[in-house]
């Protein structure tokens, strides 16, 4: 008896590191738990959904769908709404046509802008936008045509 005394001492104290370690753990996957059910209840919060039965709830937004893209049509075929997406159109119209003049004089521009046509004309040749680019500022000058 007295021989298996050291052993089962060591056999204690490695049980109750354990038993510790364990308890830690424990501790840590409540804090996990914890932070995992807030975040499901603000996903929820931001479906509109309660969160009790996902599935049904998820199903009845569906089913709200039709309505809400019926407001947002109807929102859109107000006079002021088709007036502003009017104005973007021509704006953008007149952007793109002002932004090609530009590169086809040759005339300053933003080196973004610049950036931005290079790589799409390389990209409409299959060329590395990094080669075109040294071209381009080799040449000292910027594409032409696209």
């Amino acid at each position: 008896m007295t021989e298996k005394r050291p052993a089962l001492r060591k056999n204690v104290s490695m049980l109750e590191n354990q038993l510790h370690s364990l308890e830690e753990k424990c501790k840590e996957l409540e804090k996990t738990a914890n932070i995992c059910q807030k975040e499901y209840e603000t996903s929820c919060v931001k479906m509109g959904i309660k969160g009790e039965n996902v599935e049904n709830e998820i199903t009845q937004l569906v089913n709200k769908l039709p309505t809400f893209l019926e407001k947002i049509v109807t929102e859109i075929q107000k006079k002021e709404t088709s007036a502003v997406i009017q104005y973007y159109y021509e704006f953008s119209v007149y952007t793109t046509k002002v932004l090609n003049s530009k590169v086809r004089n040759n005339t300053h521009m933003d080196k973004s802008v610049h950036s931005c046509f290079v790589w799409k004309k390389s990209f409409k040749m299959g060329i590395s936008c990094s080669s075109s680019m040294r071209f381009a500022k080799r040449k000292n000058q910027f594409p032409r045509s696209f």
